[in-house]
């Protein structure tokens, strides 16, 4: 039997800057606010359960720790911290989880552990679209200068938040500061030098006003955030270390997409019926339908999913007749991944609507790719003149390959090609593909040319004699 694959699309998440994050809706967003929360004495050395809603009635958890390294008491306000308080908070009334002290000295190294309290959220399950908000990031004089640092961990690596205040400073696009605002973002050199995803405080704030709050936001899957605290170093006067704290008010996020895959056959034709009823004998042509269902609370995100049916070795197979392709929307302005190259002045967009296919006919230039030490996509691209961008046509992606030897015909052709780096997802559909499809061609040793067989213009054999002319020749004798 021949298989005709119904659904086979494949994605290449790496054929673009940045991928379309699709968040979750309200519905589905699970909220743990510390305004209703009952006032509780805690401690730095034990940890803390709380459990997040959504409006559909489902929960999940998460748990506090802390680790708290040079303070000389746990003392800020009259309240001993770690504790669930009043002191501070947003809105003038209900709790905050306060975090504070006094130092024993200012703080050298916020990514340290020296004068510093990290507390950490851990997540019962990978979530997406955290977002924590804390109050009261400030400064008093010959005090305290608040200096923070949030950081999210997940099955991918380590991610720098977003971090915003209500006042439009922020740690992206700016402005890194508001003359509204008690705190200046990162990253800036001055007044204090910071990175992208510390914030430190520059003016005083009231412990129940919204000018000392500041929203870190990680789009990206996590298991953990956290969020360390410190005492940022000595301005010029400054020679003493006083009580500080700050609130964490409420903690938002988003589940996780959640997939699974149904495949179903169904026979098409066969040698014998034909296309009434047919049955699945030997020679039946039968469609494989891939049907994917999302039962998670947050959409997909465009070009993050790697779909793939890899069929045994010697298995027949057709190309696919009516595989549905992804729609191709507008392009939009991104920004680029973190981590990511960033040249000065440039602008990234988004294109959706690309689409790989991997043909056994290639496997060898899909195996090059492979082999070599950073696979790849490659995107053939065109100026569009119908499309411009500060008055100049711009550059659109027209197809996506992963075969080596579809990007050197292209480049041969005098094509614009660029490479893109694969993503894991897509390596690992790569790898098993070529590992079903790909039998190396057997080198075979060349016969030596005193050996090949002589033969004229039309193939036909010759041969060289070197006897004797018979016969008579000219001056012969007369019979």
């Amino acid at each position: 039997m021949a298989r005709r694959l119904i659904m086979a699309a494949a994605f290449c998440a790496a054929s673009v800057p940045y991928a379309a994050h699709a968040a979750c809706d309200a519905a589905n967003q699970f909220t743990y606010s510390f305004l209703t929360a009952p006032v509780a004495s805690l401690s730095y050395t034990g940890s803390s359960t709380y459990t997040a809603t959504n409006s559909l009635g489902q929960s999940i958890s998460f748990t506090v720790t802390y680790a708290a390294n040079g303070l000389s008491t746990n003392m800020a306000g009259g309240v001993a911290m770690p504790a669930i308080s009043n002191l501070i908070n947003s809105t003038g009334s209900g709790n905050n989880l306060m975090i504070g002290g006094i130092f024993l000295g200012r703080t050298t190294s916020i990514t340290g552990t020296t004068r510093t309290i990290k507390t950490t959220l851990t997540f019962a399950t990978t979530v997406r679209d955290v977002r924590v908000m804390v109050n009261d990031v400030d400064y008093g004089a010959n005090q305290f200068r608040d200096w923070m640092h949030a950081s999210g961990t997940g099955p991918a690596g380590a991610y720098v938040p977003a971090i915003t205040t209500p006042y439009t400073n922020n740690n992206t696009t700016g402005p890194r500061s508001h003359a509204s605002s008690t705190l200046t973002l990162g990253a800036a050199t001055t007044p204090y030098p910071i990175t992208a995803n510390q914030a430190v405080g520059t003016a005083v704030s009231s412990n129940t006003a919204l000018n000392g709050t500041m929203y870190t936001a990680w789009t990206q899957p996590i298991t953990s955030a956290a969020i360390t605290y410190g005492n940022y170093p000595y301005a010029p006067g400054e020679n003493t270390t006083g009580q500080q704290a700050i609130g964490i008010e409420s903690v938002q996020f988003c589940p996780m997409p959640v997939l699974t895959v149904l495949k179903s056959s169904a026979p098409v034709d066969d040698p014998v019926n034909g296309t009434t009823n047919p049955k699945m004998v030997p020679g039946a042509h039968v469609d494989y339908t891939l049907t994917v269902t999302n039962t998670g609370g947050s959409p997909v995100d465009a070009g993050a999913v790697v779909l793939a049916d890899v069929l045994p070795a010697g298995e027949p197979f057709e190309v696919p007749v009516s595989a549905p392709q992804p729609v191709a929307a507008a392009p939009q302005e991104v920004q680029p991944l973190p981590g990511a190259a960033v040249v000065d002045g440039a602008s990234y967009w988004l294109f959706t609507g690309l689409h790989i296919t991997l043909f056994r006919d290639d496997a060898e230039g899909l195996f090059l790719n492979l082999e070599s030490p950073s696979p790849c996509c490659w995107v053939f691209w065109r100026a569009d003149d119908e499309q411009l961008l500060d008055g100049e046509p711009m550059a659109v992606p027209q197809i996506a390959t992963l075969s080596y030897h579809d990007a050197g015909r292209w480049l041969d052709a005098q094509e614009r090609v660029d490479q893109v780096p694969a993503s894991a997802a897509v390596v690992a559909w790569l790898a098993a593909y070529v590992e079903s499809r790909y039998r190396p061609e057997p080198k075979r040793r060349q016969r030596p040319a005193s050996f090949q067989p002589l033969a004229d213009r039309f193939g036909n054999p010759v041969s060289i004699s070197t006897g004797e002319r018979r016969g008579r020749g000219r001056g012969g004798d007369a019979a």
